[in-house]
């Protein structure tokens, strides 16, 4: 069933490559922030940039969220995912996966995992629930900057593991992390029988700031960012020791050995799009938002502003700091040999 799920949902987005590749921009993966709202104040997080949004721009009522998946669809979007803030804090959250699972789209989202004891029952319509433990319990509950977030995480793995699904641990490793640290995280993914994904804390810009400079970028996650060389070298280790347990493609990094997402060829635009809680478009990515646009998406997508943005992708001065697994993603479904990688490491998929 799981080969299975995995060919049927690459033979899907085949169509979407190949169009986004030779004839026109298609957004197959959407990142989307579902919500301002959260129980934990985490160190690094880019949320954070949406609080000015949040005064004077609700988020989007379910109907209205229900029409944004609906507009997806007929863009092409074939992949979902849900973050925030903390998803799972949406009461209409499952409503929004089934919305999206009827319209073919393979679903995601990320939580804390604080929420699952009441909420794991109504979501298992989702393909992949990734619950992010950022270290061991120390560490973790330090940068969540709340007591008890590390034992909440893995209790929450354990419900959705008894509701029969298969969660993943997405660890952001920071400089607060050691070797031994990350050996820790991988002995608790085999512990607990599921696979952990590991990604370097990125940096970013705040949201609503138009023309950014570098001293816009958050001081808290520049303070946060590990050292490139010894993620890739600890992350090459950590698979050889721990096979499948670790579900970081080998395409990974091979993009950050190239030092940025520009270097590897960053095509953000062309098979991606970012949506916030307020149903606007952000550009040129979620990482490093300079502009945003509220309206219909075909519009958006397909209009002047974001055009403009398209063709500088990559160029813009942040670009080279960039290591976002997002837009990375979605840049890697554009080649077949990335795709494969991807499918091949996610055995949970």
């Amino acid at each position: 069933m799981l080969l299975l799920s995995k060919l049927n949902t690459g033979l899907r987005m085949i169509p979407a490559i190949l169009k986004a590749k030779y004839i026109k921009p298609v957004p197959i993966f959407c990142q989307w922030e579902i919500t301002y709202n959260c129980n934990m104040d985490c160190q690094f997080c880019m949320p954070k940039r949406n609080i000015a949004l949040k005064k004077r721009s609700p988020e989007l009522t379910t109907k209205e969220a229900i029409d944004i998946i609906r507009q997806l669809a007929d863009l092409g979007t074939k992949i979902l995912n849900f973050s925030g803030g903390e998803p799972t804090l949406r009461k209409d959250l499952p409503i929004l996966i089934n919305e999206a699972k009827k319209r073919k789209m393979a679903v995601f989202f990320s939580t804390n995992g604080s929420t699952l004891k009441d909420t794991a029952k109504n979501l298992w319509e989702a393909d992949m629930i990734r619950v992010s433990i950022d270290g061991p319990k120390e560490i973790h509950d330090k940068i969540r900057r709340h007591p008890g977030a590390f034992d909440k995480a893995v209790a929450g793995i354990k419900i959705l593991k008894k509701y029969g699904k298969k969660p993943m641990i997405v660890t952001a490793v920071s400089n607060l992390m050691e070797f031994k640290d990350l050996i820790c995280m991988a002995e608790l993914a085999k512990s607990l029988e599921v696979q952990i994904d590991f990604s370097m804390v990125g940096i970013s810009l705040p949201a609503t700031i138009i023309n950014p400079q570098k001293s816009d970028l958050m001081k808290e996650q520049t303070q946060l960012v590990s050292n490139v060389n010894w993620f890739i070298e600890s992350i090459a280790k950590l698979k050889k020791m721990y096979g499948k347990t670790i579900a970081n493609p080998s395409i990974y990094l091979e993009m950050l050995k190239k030092g940025s997402l520009a270097n590897f060829g960053c095509k953000a635009l062309t098979a991606n799009i970012s949506i916030k809680p307020n149903g606007a478009v952000g550009f040129p990515c979620d990482n490093y938002t300079m502009g945003l646009a509220q309206g219909n998406l075909r519009d958006i997508y397909f209009g002047k502003k974001v055009s403009e943005a398209r063709k500088l992708t990559g160029k813009f001065w942040f670009c080279h700091l960039c290591y976002s697994r997002c837009n990375g993603f979605s840049t890697m479904l554009l080649k077949t040999k990335h795709l494969l990688s991807i499918l091949k490491s996610y055995k949970s998929f």
